[in-house]
């Protein structure tokens, strides 16, 4: 055992990730996730609520090929249909991949966090309130350009046309929900690294700790304590490798969804991208509701924002994890260069951490097409920029 005080089972204790096991729940509900038993009943949910999805956006295809887009250019026809179909297989890909093919992985992950507040005695990071005002907040967030967006349509056409499009509004909010719990996740285990750090500086000072007036405060480590460091470590050397183990386990249950997650970003915002200049630009006498150009720049912020929380939230935790290779050269740096054995073993151990951190290298990603940070802002933003200039040319040359 790292510590030789034990963790009392406090009511705060009992409360740890209590958000995030709500948030299963809901996920478990909306057919992305089997439940804590995973049982053959929820399985068939899954299965029922999958095979419904994937019925209705078949259906929503042909009402709109022979309906609703007949009057629209090929582009907005081509990219809604894209655009549908990979919202259609990121939901699915989530549903599939959680209960079939890594089973348990995501409550393994949970656990795991639970057994690192334990081991470092910590009380829940976040509490219940704060997490039930994000998740209120996050609803909202999703549901505004939905109903935006409904009462646009319906007031070009009429609800039995629009009907096609309640299965990409429910598939819409399964996605949503999947990638808030992703959100969710990724700020937990970045609170891990950020108080895995915090312990790392607080047994040595550090050279930039050092210059900072309140040295005293943390104090030079004696020689006596020299064996006790060098253990603890140790100890936390393994703490490290499972905090990786964690964003391991998030990244094979996550991976295939977020990438299709990020591509259908792309083909949405260019959806919408043409709607706007198609009807603003080049076909300026054909009346548009106001509704509808306010619901398209609502959609194209709204998948901004959420692509550059997503990148933020694994930059932060890249940088955070990363950032203990740093304390450590800086803790080598301030011990003594001297024949003293103990130093030598702590050298020893935090050049083993270095190691460690530098191979694993724990980041978000995309089942290894890309990392989630913000190098993949760059890639979505350049993706549909150049989209939206070849789109812009043919249109051009159609409207002439």
């Amino acid at each position: 055992m790292m510590f030789s005080k034990k963790v009392s089972k406090s009511k705060e204790n009992e409360n740890e990730l209590i958000c995030m096991q709500f948030m299963t729940k809901i996920c478990a509900l909306a057919g992305l996730f089997p439940g804590n038993s995973n049982t053959n009943i929820n399985k068939i949910y899954v299965i029922v609520l999958t095979t419904a999805s994937i019925v209705g956006w078949i259906y929503s295809v042909y009402i709109k090929n022979n309906f609703m887009l007949t009057g629209c250019n090929v582009f907005i026809k081509i990219t809604d249909q894209i655009s549908c179909g990979l919202l259609c297989l990121a939901t699915v890909t989530f549903s599939l991949t959680s209960t079939f093919v890594y089973p348990g992985k995501f409550f393994n992950a949970i656990q795991s966090l639970k057994r690192f507040d334990y081991l470092i005695n910590i009380s829940s990071p976040r509490t219940v309130s704060m997490g039930l005002a994000i998740f209120i907040f996050g609803n909202a967030v999703l549901l505004f350009p939905m109903v935006l967006d409904t009462l646009a349509w319906i007031n070009r056409y009429d609800l039995n046309t629009y009907k096609c499009y309640f299965i990409r509004n429910f598939q819409y909010y399964q996605l949503g929900v999947i990638t808030f719990l992703w959100l969710w996740f990724a700020l937990e285990i970045r609170k891990r690294f950020v108080l895995f750090n915090k312990f790392l500086i607080k047994m040595i000072p550090t050279p930039s700790i050092l210059l900072r007036n309140d040295a005293h405060h943390h104090g030079l480590f004696k020689m006596a304590n020299i064996p006790q460091i060098r253990d603890e470590i140790k100890h936390k050397t393994a703490l490290y490798n499972g905090l990786c183990d964690i964003v391991d386990l998030i990244n094979d249950v996550f991976g295939a969804g977020l990438l299709i997650y990020v591509i259908f970003t792309i083909s949405y915002v260019l959806l919408y991208s043409i709607i706007l200049i198609e009807y603003t630009v080049f076909d300026s006498k054909t009346r548009i509701d106001n509704y509808i150009i306010i619901t398209s720049i609502v959609w194209i912020i709204g998948d901004f924002v959420k692509m550059m929380v997503v990148a933020l939230a694994g930059e932060t935790l890249s940088s955070e994890s990363f950032k203990t290779v740093r304390i450590c050269y800086g803790i080598i740096n301030s011990l003594e260069n001297g024949p003293n054995q103990y130093y030598d073993g702590i050298k020893q151990e935090l050049n083993f951490l270095i190691q460690q951190a530098t191979h694993r290298k724990p980041c978000l990603t995309a089942s290894g097409f890309f990392v989630a940070n913000s190098t993949m802002m760059g890639f979505i933003i350049g993706s549909i920029t150049s989209y939206v200039i070849v789109a812009v040319q043919f249109l051009n040359e159609m409207s002439n």
